[in-house]
């Protein structure tokens, strides 16, 4: 007999999607949790409504379902759902308690079953579980609950006012077996558990267990016996079936039962596909069976139709219920169950607390391979780690550079946190593999630190993809201009950038030899950044480099500006009349003219060819040779960043059409420029100024690993009022190219925004504290996802 469901379809109704994790369910707390379900009401029924016993305020349905869609995915979902109340939030507050933090609810909305429509040429076969009984109020008995292992039917009951404790099996869970074959089949399926909460049943368990007593609970006879005569006397003894009934009445909670209602059903083109697979699923829920109290199925096949029968085919049927969450009232005690001989049968099966979860909640930890592939189970290095207090979120609430988004355990985003100024200077790490999603959270931290703070943000990227056309949209989106924004497409468009030029250095008070180290040391990083440093350092031709520029930057000889063209002809005059440029410096002209005094002209020759073979480099590169030789003069374009570092701005440098020789020598020449610049400023600055935060983002980080210029910027950063970002695909990298430049990661980068990230033990230990160890930390890190 159905009960006063079905419930239409609707687009609209919220169900949660429940994604198990690898986490075991705790016994204990699951019975406690499905007790709570017994609560659940419709808010809009007042309290005088749900007690006036004149107002019809029937309890909502909870509706379990796990879901096979048709081709071509093959994943199984499961799916949680209130009808007949508004109270999904109750239902949802109870399924977290329910469930370990691991396991993820998140909301959707709309019929599942949408997805498991039938076509005409489909067969539908499936299965409808019945409880059977031989006696009709074995009702009152107990099923195997969920804290007990699967058991063989027949097991004795449990003993009274106890559970049986659990058991080390092998043997799967009914639940298990049922998803199982939803999982490994070769066809839509679902399987569907209908639930409500069934009247409390006390005084009728009294009245049965006292009959037991008293010896009144026999078979024959039930048919005419007055139930209020009892007998006058007790039987000191029962039999052991008679102790048994007894004890799985008492061992169940009447206050909190439920009725439910359980289907499956198979979708298929052929009837033998749809035919096997409710053979699979006939006996799944047998185990459940207690020794008075049965659990089974009864098949419902279209193939069962005869050539008379009329009306919808029994497969077609049983979806039809399914679609409608047709939820059948219990009927053990039907006019037919009072025959001597007959057994009851009921497809609305009444449980306990206990009993509940063995139907439809799934323990993650203990599930067959087949089904957490389907299910897509959350392994344990995926699941998300418990939110920090909210004392020390709250130290990162405000504005500043965006981290992202919180999320509970079950990956519900909350209120973003952002890394505030006072902080940046120490630096960030910002890693991830293509796709994960870094570029996207990169525009949006750079978006939100423009207004967070007053000096500029500076983004030299390389990568050649669309996170500087985007941020100009997201800019102007967010802000109305982009006047405050500049951009600088350097396959088009250079910063006129005077890389010889020690002019500013010297109005700064920077000490002249200091300023032409500096100078000849980025020069020289910049050349081997096109040989390799190993190539670059194995001759003495450095040498005749680094002492010839030095002297043509000579106070009474030289210049405080120089093109590159005039290092070249230098160089070029150096080899023909082996004559050095006049200098000032004694120490500078010893060291030249040993470098002049070889012991023949073969190796004179080849030293200095191989200094021209060096220079010649950079000379090939047309984009980097203009900067280099670029001396402005009166009225003539120059960049220089100390016009932009106490400017609230946003600074785009698009590398990404160039070749990637000139993106590596461009990046130096910016990172020198930034370098110098910022080292003015803090010469300048007196110890009273709070000079603005300059924000400093490289993308691609990794490639210039090997760089002496990111190693300072990193080490002073702090002192400079500077903060670097490097961004990169994976910190091993930096290790591949420079073991200093990496050790510098881990010691001088103190927040870190991590994807996934492979074998990397060291980066792993950064993490590492007394909650989780390096081997967890690697491990999750290996197993982050995309996004």
């Amino acid at each position: 007999m159905a009960d006063d469901l079905p419930v239409p379809a609707d687009d609209q109704q919220p169900y949660l999607h429940l994604q198990p994790a690898e986490t075991p369910l705790d016994p204990t707390n699951v019975t406690s949790a499905c007790r709570r379900l017994h609560t659940l009401a419709d808010p809009s029924h007042s309290v005088i409504d749900r007690l006036n016993p004149l107002t019809t305020t029937r309890p909502p349905t909870v509706e379990c379902l796990f879901l096979r869609p048709e081709a071509p995915t093959d994943r199984l979902n499961c799916y949680w759902t209130l009808h007949g109340s508004t109270a999904i939030a109750d239902l949802e507050d109870t399924l977290r308690d329910t469930l370990p933090d691991q396991y993820q609810v998140t909301a959707t909305t709309g019929d599942p079953l949408t997805d498991l429509q039938p076509h005409a040429e489909s067969h539908v076969a499936g299965v409808q579980y019945e409880a059977t009984t031989t006696h009709r109020k074995d009702w009152q008995t107990a099923l195997v609950p969920f804290h007990t292992a699967a058991r063989d039917q027949g097991t004795p009951a449990p003993t009274a006012n106890t559970r049986p404790t659990p058991t080390e099996t092998d043997t799967p869970r009914p639940l298990e077996t049922v998803l199982s074959v939803l999982a490994t089949c070769d066809c839509p399926a679902a399987y569907q558990v209908l639930i409500r909460p069934f009247p409390d049943w006390r005084q009728a368990a009294d009245e049965r267990t006292a009959k037991i007593e008293l010896g009144s609970n026999r078979i024959t006879g039930t048919l005419f016996a007055n139930p209020s005569e009892v007998p006058i006397h007790r039987e000191p003894n029962l039999t052991p079936t008679a102790q048994a009934r007894h004890d799985a009445i008492t061992a169940r909670d009447p206050t909190r039962s439920f009725v439910v209602t359980s289907r499956a059903v198979a979708v298929a083109p052929d009837p033998t596909t749809a035919s096997a697979t409710a053979d699979r699923l006939e006996t799944a829920l047998d185990p459940l069976s207690g020794q008075f109290h049965e659990i089974g199925g009864r098949r419902r096949d279209d193939a069962d139709t005869g050539v008379l029968d009329i009306g919808t085919p029994p497969g077609q049927q049983l979806l039809a219920d399914m679609r409608a969450r047709t939820l059948q009232a219990p009927s053990y005690e039907s006019t037919t169950s009072r025959l001597p001989g007959t057994t009851a049968a009921s497809t609305g099966i009444v449980v306990d607390a206990a009993e509940l979860p063995q139907f439809c909640l799934l323990d993650g930890a203990s599930a067959p391979a087949d089904v957490s592939r389907a299910l897509e189970t959350v392994p344990p290095a995926q699941t998300t780690i418990e939110r920090p207090p909210d004392r020390l979120l709250r130290a990162v609430e405000g504005p500043g550079l965006t981290l992202g988004h919180p999320r509970t355990t079950d990956r519900t985003s909350t209120a973003p946190i952002a890394l505030p100024p006072d902080r940046q200077s120490l630096h960030l790490g910002w890693i991830g593999r293509t796709g994960a999603g870094k570029s996207t959270a990169l525009l949006t931290a750079i978006l939100d630190n423009y207004q967070a703070t007053d000096g500029p943000e500076i983004l030299i990227d390389r990568k050649g993809g669309r996170l500087p056309t985007e941020y100009l949209r997201s800019h102007y989106e967010r802000y109305g201009d982009l006047d405050d924004v500049y951009y600088f497409d350097c396959a088009e468009r250079l910063p006129a950038i005077s890389f010889f030029d020690i002019r500013t250095d010297l109005t700064a008070g920077i000490a002249r030899q200091r300023a032409i180290d500096d100078r000849v040391a980025h020069y020289e990083e910049i050349l081997a950044q096109f040989m390799g440093a190993e190539e670059y350092d194995a001759a003495r031709s450095t040498e005749i480099i680094n002492y010839l520029v030095k002297a043509l930057y000579d106070p009474v000889h030289g210049s405080d500006v120089l093109t590159h063209s005039e290092i070249e002809t230098a160089l070029h005059r150096l080899h023909d009349r082996e004559t050095p440029p006049a200098v000032s410096t004694e120490t500078l002209e010893r060291k030249l003219a040993t470098q002049l005094a070889t012991e023949d002209s073969r190796t004179f020759e080849r030293v200095m060819a191989g200094a021209r073979n060096r220079m010649e480099k950079l000379t090939r590169q047309t984009v980097l040779e203009r900067l280099f030789d670029h001396a402005p003069t009166g009225s003539d374009p120059r960049f220089d960043f100390a016009e932009l570092l106490d400017e609230d701005a946003v600074v785009i440098f698009d590398l990404g059409r160039l070749r990637s020789e000139a993106k590596r020598g461009l990046t130096l020449v910016l990172l020198s420029n930034c370098w110098a610049a910022l080292r003015r400023r803090y010469q300048q600055a007196s110890a009273e100024t709070t000079l603005p935060l300059v924000n400093l983002y490289l993308e691609e980080a990794g490639a210039m690993a090997n760089s002496a210029l990111v190693q300072d910027l990193l080490s002073r950063g702090r002192e400079f009022r500077c903060s670097v970002t490097l961004a990169m695909q994976f910190p091993g990298q930096l290790r591949a190219a420079d073991e200093s430049t990496y050790a510098e990661l881990l010691n001088n980068v103190g927040t870190y925004v991590t994807g996934n990230v492979g074998v990397d033990h060291d980066f792993a230990h950064r993490f590492a504290t007394t909650a989780m160890d390096r081997a967890a930390v690697a491990n999750r890190l290996r197993n982050l996802g995309r996004g």
